[in-house]
C-alpha cells in the first residue's frame, strides 16, 4: 500500500519532531500545512525536512483558524498530485498507535472499497508520576484516561476510491470526510489507535489557551 499523511499545525514546537519521525516510521510521505507558527515550529520541520525526509511543508497564514477549509483544499490537490491509497488526517498531538506498518496495512485491508478508516482517541495525560526530565512526549507521558469521551471521538483515514468519486469535504477537526451528497462511508479500524496528547505541560497549556 502507498499510505501519505496530512496535518495543519500551529505553535507545535515541544511535539512537532517527535510527530513526524514516529509518523514517517509508518507511512511513505507527510505534508504539514503551517498555520503562521511562532514558537519555532517551522524552523523544526526545516530542519527535518533538509536531513531528507519525505516531509512537504506548505505554509497557510489566514487567521481565523478554520482548519476544515485548508484540510479539504490540501487533500483535494494531494488527490490530484500523489499517488496515494490512503491518506491519514491528522494533529500534531496524534500518534498512530500500531506496532509496525504491516500490521497497519492489514487493518486498512479490512475496509470494504471505497470506504474511509476512523481511528479512535487514547487521550494521555501529565501526571506527577511522569519523568519529567525526559523532552520526549511519548517517553514522558505514560498515562491515559481510564474512560474516553462518550460518544467516543474518531479521526479520519481518506480511501483513495473514495476520493476519486468526486468533491469530499473534510469536518472541522478531522473526524470525518463526507462526499458530495453529504455521506460518511467510514468503518472503524480496530487494530489501530491514536494516541492523543493534547496537554503535554503547563506552559504548553497556557500558550494554547491565549493563543
Amino acid at each position: 500500500m502507498r499510505l501519505h499523511a496530512l496535518a495543519r499545525v500551529k505553535n507545535e514546537g515541544d511535539i512537532i519532531e517527535e510527530f513526524v519521525r514516529h509518523t514517517l516510521r509508518l507511512v511513505d510521505a507527510l505534508i504539514v500545512v503551517d498555520n503562521a507558527s511562532f514558537d519555532g515550529t517551522l524552523s523544526v520541520l526545516e530542519a527535518l525536512r533538509g536531513e531528507g525526509l519525505p516531509l512537504t511543508i506548505l505554509h497557510d497564514p489566514a487567521l481565523p483558524k478554520r482548519q476544515y477549509e485548508t484540510v479539504t483544499r490540501v487533500a483535494r490537490q494531494s488527490v490530484a498530485d500523489a499517488d496515494w491509497d490512503f491518506l491519514f488526517l491528522l494533529d500534531a498531538d496524534e500518534f498512530l498507535k500500531v506496532t509496525d506498518r504491516d500490521r497497519l496495512e492489514r487493518a486498512l485491508a479490512e475496509l470494504s472499497p471505497g470506504q474511509n478508516g476512523l481511528l479512535a482517541w487514547e487521550s494521555y495525560v501529565p501526571t506527577a508520576l511522569d519523568v519529567s526530565e525526559d523532552p520526549r512526549i511519548l517517553n514522558r507521558i505514560q498515562y491515559r484516561r481510564a474512560v474516553e469521551a462518550n460518544p467516543t471521538i474518531y479521526k479520519s483515514v481518506l480511501s483513495r476510491r473514495f476520493a476519486d468519486v468526486g468533491d469530499f469535504t473534510v469536518s472541522q477537526g478531522n473526524h470525518a470526510v463526507y462526499d458530495s451528497r453529504g455521506v460518511a462511508l467510514a468503518a472503524v479500524l480496530d487494530k489501530v489507535r491514536l494516541a492523543h496528547f493534547p496537554v503535554r505541560s503547563m506552559v504548553q497549556l497556557q500558550s494554547k489557551v491565549l493563543v
